[in-house]
């Protein structure tokens, strides 16, 4: 009996060490992103195997990763589903930083498909969800791609 508590015990210790580790690693290439870091994310990325995420916050977090990888280097994902999923994981999960980087993706997404409205309307998702935080970063980043979309859009005031 005493041996099988045994082996209960650090078998869910080692379950454990397995989910954050993914986690604190997906994290990390987040941060090395946001760092500007890509070559280092996208390697750090080639150490994680899809199927061995454990749960619906991992897979979220890497697809997001991912989006973010492919769009950096100017390679459009055809779909916008794995998006779609974050943002309703982070939705639920009330986790204002990466909804809002899901929808500016997805609106980059539109965008580059020349679906402006639909574009338009995800990046204001973006700058509401935003709003609710404290991070500069992706408040600049979505103002900028406003901006940006604006002038190339000739939506603005001439004097």
């Amino acid at each position: 009996m005493k041996k099988l508590k045994y082996i209960l015990l650090i078998l869910s210790i080692t379950l454990t060490a397995c989910v954050s580790h993914y986690q604190n690693q997906l994290e990390a290439i987040d941060t090395l992103i946001d760092k500007g870091q890509i070559d280092s994310a996208k390697s750090e990325t080639q150490n994680i195997r899809y199927t061995g995420l454990h749960n619906e916050s991992e897979r979220a977090l890497f697809n997001l990763i991912q989006t973010r990888i492919d769009c950096i280097d100017g390679k459009m994902p055809v779909s916008d589903a794995s998006l779609k999923q974050g943002i309703i994981f982070f939705t639920k999960e009330k986790d204002y930083v990466h909804l809002a980087d899901c929808y500016y993706y997805k609106g980059t997404i539109e965008f580059q498909k020349g679906n402006r409205r639909s574009a338009f309307l995800d990046m204001k998702k973006a700058e509401e969800q935003a709003s609710k935080t404290n991070d500069l970063t992706i408040k600049h980043k979505i103002c900028e791609r406003l901006l940006d979309w604006n002038n190339s859009c000739g939506e603005y005031e001439r004097p």
